[in-house]
């Protein structure tokens, strides 16, 4: 598989970038799964990376793992059959950008792996 770090800043209408995303996962119809887990408005981040994904041929899932997602009980979603289903099925994760420790917190509190991070 390939890991693409990208810095901050990428435009959401990045044409170039988000298609060759979705080619290296597999081409139109790959199955994204996308954590906005660091960002500080993850929801609103969340639909946007899901919409520019979704606009280059991936079919993307927003997962609820987020503790700055109003409502969601973060050590549940770490354990939720369904989403853990919804990583393993993917061909590309997308990590937001941020507060990058809320993602280390989320998949392995206190150093414990998860089992979304398995």
């Amino acid at each position: 598989g390939y890991a693409v770090a990208i810095g901050g800043a990428l435009k959401y209408d990045h044409a170039a970038i988000w298609t060759r995303l979705v080619q290296l996962s597999g081409g139109t119809g790959s199955r994204w799964v996308v954590f906005p887990t660091a960002a500080a408005n993850p929801q609103a981040t969340g639909w946007r990376l899901t919409d520019a994904l979704e606009r280059h041929g991936a079919q993307a899932d927003l997962l609820p793992v987020a503790p700055r997602w109003s409502g969601t009980d973060v050590a549940r979603a770490v354990r939720d059959p369904l989403l853990i289903q919804r990583v393993r099925s993917a061909r590309g994760v997308f990590f937001a950008g941020g507060a990058q420790e809320y993602i280390v917190d989320a998949l392995q509190p206190g150093g414990q792996r998860t089992p979304l991070l398995e």
